[in-house]
């Protein structure tokens, strides 16, 4: 019987072989490509966080370095005008007693008063039993000027709304911007220490449901007056300054009624008794020069409306009583 040859069968069988092969490369050729691209991917993604941790370390700390300096500058004027003001004139005589006479401020009152007042440079003359209290609402300021050291010093809409109308909703929108409770806290610290008011310490949690964290503040007029007088010579404390010679006319009671060229900002809010603690601090000019001042009145009925009256009495009593001086900046 004649043998039967199938031709071509070993040679094709060669061929898939090859294929297989060729193709298996090719995918594991392809493999390692998108692995080591994958690999490359999230090594440029680490460089990018790395950059961004170095720059966000290096933007705090450039940060640290203005305020320490905006403080050592404030303060390095504080004392200049201190001693201008030492070697001017002499400081107000006190009382018998030991404290500076506050002739007939008591009956303009019903209930609690506290003044703080005096020219730049000069330690406050302080006077009434009122001594601190919340800050309420002249909290506002020390935020705004916060915010504005983080945008370069430019008026926002909501620092206008805040320190014009004394708008809560404003208030709260600045202070979340400048990050969590304890940087927020720590920026407004910042600008108290600038402002020569070393002593304050800024609530950053809310301790009364229903108001702002930094509003319930222990602000006593000493320290605030302290503030009032170096308002004016902390870095992008401009315009806020400036708002607060634009407080909206239904706020203008207290200082607004006092002096001339009033730069001030209000704040009321009530006891837990319910009973209003009313409040303002700024400067107004009198005919010897710039005053610094810090007021408050609780009166006997705790009614807002008894409050702002009598307030506004007290400041016109300071404008009547008090000897001004030179702005410190």
């Amino acid at each position: 019987m004649a043998a039967v040859v199938v031709a071509g069968c070993g040679g094709g069988t060669d061929a898939a072989d090859r294929a297989d092969t060729a193709a298996a490369q090719a995918e594991w050729q392809a493999r390692s490509k998108a692995l080591e691209a994958e690999q490359e991917t999230a090594r440029l993604e680490q460089q990018v966080k790395d950059l961004e941790a170095k720059g966000r370390r290096q933007a705090e700390e450039l940060q640290r370095q203005r305020e320490r300096a905006a403080r050592e500058r404030a303060e390095a004027v504080r004392k200049a005008a201190a001693a201008r003001r030492r070697a001017a004139s002499p400081p107000a005589a006190p009382s018998p007693g030991g404290r500076p006479a506050a002739p007939g401020l008591r009956s303009l009152v019903s209930g609690q008063v506290g003044v703080a007042y005096g020219p730049p440079g000069q330690a406050p003359t302080v006077v009434g039993d009122l001594a601190s209290g919340p800050g309420w609402s002249t909290m506002k300021v020390p935020v705004a000027i916060a915010v504005s050291q983080r945008n370069g010093g430019a008026a926002t809409s909501t620092m206008t709304a805040a320190i014009t109308q004394s708008d809560n909703a404003s208030a709260m929108a600045m202070w979340t911007s400048l990050g969590s409770p304890s940087r927020a806290g720590a920026a407004v610290q910042s600008v108290l220490a600038a402002g020569g008011d070393t002593g304050t310490v800024v609530q950053t949690q809310v301790v009364r449901s229903g108001f702002t964290p930094f509003g319930q503040t222990d602000w006593s007029l000493a320290a605030q007056q302290t503030f009032a007088q170096n308002l004016a010579c902390i870095e992008g404390a401009a315009p806020v300054v400036r708002l607060m010679g634009q407080v909206d006319g239904s706020q203008s009671w207290g200082l607004g009624s006092a002096g001339s060229d009033q730069h001030f900002k209000g704040g009321w809010g009530p006891d837990p008794d319910g009973k209003y603690l009313v409040r303002q601090f700024g400067t107004i000019r009198v005919p010897s020069g710039v005053v610094a001042v810090a007021i408050a009145v609780r009166p006997a009925d705790g009614q807002f409306g008894t409050g702002t009256s009598e307030l506004t009495r007290v400041a016109q009593w300071v404008a009547q009583n008090a000897r001004g001086g030179s702005p410190a900046c």
